[in-house]
């Protein structure tokens, strides 16, 4: 399925301290986490991929030390610029059980709705306000922004100025600057997960090995 209108981030960017390792170099039968979700990435059909990794040959943050929502609002700046991309699917680095079938359930109900959403301005009284939240397609109100409940990631978002604004307003934020705050700004669907076991971040080894039993048990 052709779904060049999508923006598929990996967010690849922290530090592993807990893990003790960077989690980007992981590997699972000899391939890493960052070649895995790559592969994932292409099995859902996205033409454009960004790494968001303050290393060469990355998509580095715009601004450095925000954490995880300094690296969302530059994947937002870099689709800003991309006419072609609709909206995003944002995932992290270290969650090994993630598939495409799951990928697929966070997009499959705004595939038609993508095609309405456009680069508005942001209000002139508050850039950050998100002055465009939902579409309708037919008699169905489309939300544009959606995560499965109990984790903010992965994550679809609409390619949206909007968005843009308050993603680096939260990431430069001297409070909150977690996903979470950034979702709980914003007209955000939580969908159920029909396998809630795969949504596992593995943050240390115990984690980690965990997953991998996991694996070895539905391989």
């Amino acid at each position: 399925m052709d779904r060049s209108h999508i923006l598929g981030v990996i967010l690849a960017g922290g530090q592993s301290r807990r893990m003790g390792t960077d989690k980007a170099k992981l590997q699972i039968n000899g391939v890493s986490m960052l070649q895995r979700n790559l592969h994932l990435f292409s099995e859902c059909g996205f033409q454009d991929v960004v790494v968001c990794r303050n290393h060469p040959d990355y998509l580095a943050d715009i601004h450095v030390n925000c954490g995880p929502m300094g690296a969302i609002h530059s994947a937002l700046h870099y689709a800003q610029k991309k006419e072609q991309i609709k909206g995003l699917i944002i995932i992290p680095i270290d969650m090994p059980l993630l598939d495409k079938e799951l990928i697929n359930q966070l997009i499959v109900a705004d595939e038609k709705a993508l095609a309405f959403f456009s680069k508005n301005k942001p209000s002139k009284n508050n850039k950050n306000e998100l002055d465009v939240s939902v579409r309708v397609t037919g008699d169905k109100a489309i939300n544009p922004a959606r995560h499965f409940q109990n984790t903010p990631l992965p994550l679809f978002l609409p390619n949206h100025s909007s968005l843009l604004s308050l993603s680096e307003a939260v990431a430069t934020s001297s409070a909150d600057r977690s996903i979470k705050a950034f979702l709980s700004r914003i007209d955000c669907e939580s969908i159920i997960s029909q396998e809630p076991e795969k949504l596992v971040n593995t943050n240390d080894k115990a984690q980690w090995q965990q997953a991998l039993d996991v694996l070895d048990h539905i391989s």
